[in-house]
């Protein structure tokens, strides 16, 4: 009965029941109502809702409390960037608790139910990760597990520099963010990852080996290559459902990412305030480092799926070639490579900007920029 139980704790991401355990923990804070695999539907809606409006209040709240107190006890440091940053942060839970609680709370039901839909078609219902290293719940207890130590060390060393009090009163529900954050990152990266799968199981069907294997068996090759252009138009529908829900989110993480690049990069050049020494360094790098790292991990993720996506096109262009010129089968791939070509997909924040490998690189490019001007003209932030 345990194994039965527990099996999705071995699912590769090609099931998307996979996403279980992050359920189970985002839905426990409130940022997201409990989808149940099962019945295909929302556990218990109205309690999910009274979850999510209290985390919005509490954040809120929280948050200006904080931000007040943070900024009457440390009001002889110049502390810009590092209040943007913990604005941004506590905007991001609470934004994603908007949108997939309430305004986006039916396209989320249908994200998901989608992914179940083509799981079928796709025949990966149980697949299971039969290596350890790269079972999903392995790598996101890896990446929480990383944020539990990094965080212990900062608030220790915070505490034991200003006090218990202090720091309770000016970074707890920062720190819970973060902690959110920590979830929601691991999630979405997730998300991206299962798209990708998906797309590459989409680009199995053009595999020319198979359909060489078919067409000589005398069947045609019309009926799948039809499915293979409703599958391209299905996952495109749900990116841009993904899209729709997580757009603004990725707009504040790139703003979180930004502030708190800037704001570490300050305080580590710093040298005549009462932060400055090896503890308090340390302890910065260590949350900066988290920060790139998931965000890079994001970015990554966010281009992956455009990548397989863009593949589609090319394999369908390419069977072309393998058919007589004027049979049924070229026609169809003809008309097949449009389409997908259509409905090639991109991971976007908000219709802002892409979420790719050139908007990671232009951020790091425009901060090192930011920095770099502030050392020749000023010295000191």
């Amino acid at each position: 009965m345990f194994h039965q139980r527990y099996t999705y704790l071995t699912f590769s991401r090609r099931d998307i029941r996979f996403l279980k355990p992050l359920y189970y923990i985002s839905s426990f804070w409130g940022l997201i109502p409990y989808y149940n695999f099962e019945k295909r539907s929302i556990e218990n809606p109205k309690q999910e809702k009274i979850k999510s409006a209290m985390l919005i209040i509490l954040i809120i709240t929280g948050s200006l409390f904080s931000t007040a107190q943070k900024h009457q006890l440390f009001r002889n440091l110049n502390l810009c960037l590092d209040f943007v940053n913990d604005i941004v942060n506590c905007i991001i839970p609470v934004t994603v608790a908007i949108k997939v609680s309430f305004s986006d709370r039916d396209k989320w039901l249908r994200l998901n139910n989608s992914f179940q839909q083509i799981d079928k078609i796709f025949n990966n219902r149980g697949q299971q990760q039969s290596n350890f290293l790269r079972n999903p719940v392995f790598q996101c207890a890896v990446n929480v597990l990383a944020f539990i130590i990094v965080m212990l060390y900062v608030m220790g060393t915070w505490c034991y520099h200003f006090g218990i009090d202090v720091i309770f009163r000016t970074y707890l529900v920062h720190t819970f963010c973060y902690n959110c954050n920590t979830v929601l990152f691991t999630l979405i990266t997730n998300y991206a990852l299962a798209f990708r799968c998906r797309y590459q199981d989409l680009n199995r069907y053009l595999n020319i080996d198979t359909l060489k294997t078919k067409y000589k068996n005398g069947s045609s090759l019309v009926p799948l290559l039809r499915q293979v252009g409703t599958l391209s138009r299905t996952l495109s529908e749900m990116v841009i459902i993904f899209n729709e829900i997580f757009g603004w989110t990725f707009v504040f993480v790139a703003a979180k990412t930004i502030t708190h690049i800037l704001a570490t990069c300050m305080i580590l050049l710093e040298k005549e305030t009462e932060v400055a020494n090896i503890e308090m360094w340390l302890s910065d790098f260590l949350a900066f480092s988290l920060t790139i790292v998931n965000f890079t991990i994001l970015m990554m993720s966010g281009s992956s799926v455009t990548t397989e996506s863009s593949k589609t096109a090319f394999l369908s262009y390419k069977l072309q070639e393998h058919f007589p010129p004027k049979s049924d089968e070229r026609l169809e791939i003809l008309i097949l490579a449009r389409q997908v070509q259509a409905n090639e997909v991109k991971i976007t924040a908000g219709d802002f900007f892409e979420i790719n490998r050139s908007t990671f690189c232009g951020i790091l490019a425009t901060c090192t920029t930011y920095v770099i001007v502030v050392l020749q003209f000023s010295g000191n932030f």
